[in-house]
C-alpha cells in the first residue's frame, strides 16, 4: 500500500504541478517559459514532499470510511478530490505565486533599468543638440538677412529642431513605458487571492476527473483490480 500511495503521489503531483504552474503563470499576466518551467519543477518537488509526509490514499480511505462513503461512488470521489485539493493546492499555489512575483519583478526591474539608461542617453543627446541649436540661433542673429551662408544655416537649424522634437517624443514614450512597467509589477498580496481561488477550482476538477483513473492504473499495475 505504501508503494501504491507513493506512486499515486508522484502522478498526482506531476499533474497538479503542471496544471497549477500553468494556471498561475497565465494569471500573473507575465507568462514566460523559463518562469513556467522553474515553477513547475519547484512545485513538483514540493508535491513529492507533501506526498511523502501525507499518504493520500490511506488518508482518503480513512475519511471516506468515517463519512460512510463507499469507494467508487460519487460521494467518495468528491471527498477524495476535496482532500487532495485542500492539501496540495494552497501550498503549491503560495510557493508558485511567490516565485512568479519575485522572478517577474526582477525581470521587470532589468527592463526598467534598460529603459532608464536609454532615456538618460537620449536626454543627454537632446540637451547637446539643444545647446548646438541655441548656438546656431545666436550666430544667425548676428548675420545679415541677405548673407549667402544664412540660408544653409537656417536649413540646418530647422533640421536640428525637427530632430529635437523627435527626441523629446522618444523621451516621452520611454518615460511612459517606465511608468507602465513600474505600475505593472506583480505584487504577491494582490496576485495570491485570485490565483488561489482559481487554482482551488482547477485542482478540484482535475482531482475529480483524473484521480480515479490514476488510482485504477496504479492498482492494476500492482496486480489489484478495483
Amino acid at each position: 500500500m505504501r508503494k501504491i500511495s507513493f506512486t499515486m503521489s508522484i502522478f498526482m503531483g506531476l499533474m497538479m504541478s503542471f496544471a497549477l504552474s500553468l494556471t498561475g503563470n497565465l494569471l500573473s499576466g507575465h507568462f514566460a517559459l523559463p518562469m513556467f518551467l522553474m515553477s513547475f519543477a519547484g512545485s513538483f518537488i514540493l508535491s513529492l514532499i507533501i506526498g511523502l509526509i501525507i499518504p493520500m490514499k490511506p488518508l482518503s480511505d480513512k475519511v471516506c470510511g468515517k463519512l460512510g462513503a463507499e469507494q467508487g461512488t460519487i460521494k467518495a470521489r468528491i471527498i477524495s478530490s476535496l482532500l487532495s485539493t485542500v492539501i496540495y493546492t494552497p501550498v503549491l499555489t503560495t510557493v508558485m505565486v511567490l516565485m512568479m512575483t519575485v522572478m517577474a519583478g526582477k525581470n521587470l526591474d532589468m527592463q526598467i533599468a534598460e529603459k532608464k539608461t536609454e532615456l538618460q542617453n537620449l536626454t543627454q543627446q537632446c540637451q547637446t543638440l539643444e545647446a548646438e541649436s541655441q548656438s546656431l540661433e545666436e550666430q544667425l542673429a548676428s548675420i545679415p538677412a541677405d548673407a549667402p551662408q544664412r540660408k544653409g544655416m537656417e536649413a540646418g537649424l530647422n533640421e536640428q529642431k525637427a530632430a529635437i522634437g523627435e527626441m523629446k517624443k522618444g523621451m516621452g514614450e520611454l518615460s511612459g513605458a517606465i511608468e507602465g512597467m513600474t505600475a505593472g509589477k506583480p505584487v504577491f498580496i494582490k496576485v495570491w487571492p485570485r490565483s488561489l481561488a482559481v487554482s482551488l477550482l482547477v485542482g478540484f476538477i482535475l482531482s475529480f476527473i483524473f484521480q480515479p483513473m490514476i488510482l485504477k492504473a496504479v492498482m492494476k499495475k500492482n496486480g489489484i483490480e478495483i
